[in-house]
């Protein structure tokens, strides 16, 4: 009998479900798993294969024949158990994928008893309301996408990641500090610490690209800008190796550019699950929840946020803190620009 539905987006919303789930007592067979991107979960390695669906949700996958049959027999799944009396809980990330948002919408459809538990994905869960949204594009993709699958969404005004929601019955996070949340509602589980099978040398550098210009709101003028400026930071750093982890999702000419005049040694492993092997003990990136997901593994790493009060500037979070309380509670060090001097 399925007790729950789990929806999860990346590495840190995974390992959330996966404490959570066997904190309650879900056992393997008893949870459908439904990876909203391609990554390598840990409940793939617990729940029975035939419970597992990973179906990324964009306009180009929609083009996909293939991919369209296949989100029919998971909309099937979905709706057959969100509507099994005996359900338990819905894990979602957020209010807007089509099938988190379908869990609130349900629960006040059909009345249901379902619990949902919003997991924690990274700095949006720290970020105001404001920081983010989902476009007018999107908005209409899934509304279009609704109606083909009869399957209903609708656009919610309240956080973006649904922990404010009135329906939220439970937020789980790594952190209380700086959370968007209802203290009441919020739950919280450790990261199990890793311990590093190979000394890095100290001076040793790794930049873990982040393309801040895919998100809203956030201009490739604006990201150039701050791939400039780390330009103009490192050219005053001494390091032995300057190592970098590129997005495998995105190609990025304004980090290309700036960086074109360092000796740039990359590194192909998974931040996650090579986190014991990385070659730099220094670490740093933008706006990114590796650096989170980094620091809870291996608290031993110099974590590095480059240009939060840029970013904070651009997003219009100026005036709030949240981002800034969570990374200086776990240690993560913030370089802003203004201080730098830097034009």
């Amino acid at each position: 009998m399925i007790k729950s539905i789990v929806l999860v987006n990346n590495y840190i919303s995974d390992q959330l479900a996966y404490k959570s789930l066997q904190q309650n007592n879900i056992k393997d067979n008893e949870f459908i798993l439904i990876k909203l991107r391609k990554f390598k979960s840990i409940l793939e390695s617990v729940n029975n294969k035939h419970n597992i669906y990973e179906i990324p949700i964009s306009v180009k996958s929609t083009i996909n024949l293939n991919n369209i049959f296949n989100l029919i027999s998971l909309v099937k799944i979905f709706k057959k158990n969100i509507h099994n009396p005996k359900l338990e809980s819905v894990y979602v990330c957020n209010n807007a994928h089509l099938f988190c948002n379908a869990a609130f919408q349900y629960k006040k459809i059909i009345k249901s008893k379902f619990k949902i538990k919003v997991l924690v994905e990274g700095t949006v869960n720290f970020e105001p309301g404001t920081g983010r949204s989902i476009n007018l594009n999107k908005k209409i993709f899934y509304k279009l996408l609704s109606l083909f699958f009869n399957i209903p969404w609708r656009h919610l005004n309240d956080h973006i990641t649904g922990s404010m929601n009135e329906l939220t019955d439970e937020v789980i996070s790594f952190s209380r500090t700086g959370l968007n949340a209802i203290e009441s509602k919020i739950k919280v589980y450790k990261f199990d610490i890793l311990k590093p099978k190979i000394e890095a040398k100290k001076n040793n550098l790794l930049i873990i690209h982040s393309p801040l210009n895919a998100i809203v709101g956030f201009s490739d003028k604006n990201y150039k800008k701050l791939c400039d400026s780390l330009k103009s930071w490192l050219l005053k750093q001494q390091h032995d190796k300057i190592y970098i982890k590129y997005h495998p999702n995105f190609k990025d000419i304004y980090l290309t550019e700036a960086l074109s005049n360092f000796e740039l040694f990359e590194w192909d492993g998974h931040l996650e699950n090579n986190a014991d092997i990385l070659p730099a003990k220094q670490i740093i990136s933008f706006h990114s929840a590796s650096l989170l997901t980094l620091k809870m593994k291996r608290p031993d790493l110099s974590i590095n946020a480059f240009g939060v009060d840029y970013y904070n500037k651009i997003t219009n979070q100026e005036h709030t803190t949240g981002i800034n309380k969570l990374y200086n509670s776990m240690d993560i060090a913030i370089i802003d620009i203004d201080k730098l001097s830097i034009e």
